[in-house]
């Protein structure tokens, strides 16, 4: 049953040195171009925090430098750029993700994303 709830490989893994000067980069040229208005749902329960966003298809974006470990959720269509490659995801997946990370999200269907981690 866990088969088909998750599909969990090795931890989402933080940034390089490398990979936070490309990054830093991609984010600066798309500051330049329109941006979307991003929706982000918080919930603060039993001790855990989750953040999720929600995107459209065809939709690029960098996230915040994260700087805990945290669980994280990418239900959809969608390639990310972590650590220093790409990955393709489609489908739900549940990833242990390190903190030190930021990524980029490019999503090819309606894509959500969620982290969870103690606060």
């Amino acid at each position: 049953m866990t088969e088909t709830l998750a599909k969990v490989g090795s931890a989402v893994p933080a940034a390089t040195p490398e990979s936070m000067e490309i990054l830093s980069r991609v984010e600066a040229k798309m500051r330049t171009m329109p941006q979307i208005n991003l929706k982000t749902e918080h919930v603060l329960h039993a001790g855990m925090y989750a953040r999720t966003v929600r995107l459209d298809a065809s939709v690029a974006i960098v996230s915040v430098l994260i700087k805990v470990p945290t669980m994280l959720t990418v239900n959809g269509k969608c390639r990310v750029f972590a650590g220093d490659s790409w990955r393709d995801f489609d489908g739900y997946h549940v990833l242990p993700a390190a903190a030190g990370r930021k990524m980029i999200y490019v999503t090819f269907t309606a894509t959500e994303i969620t982290m969870v981690f103690p606060s």
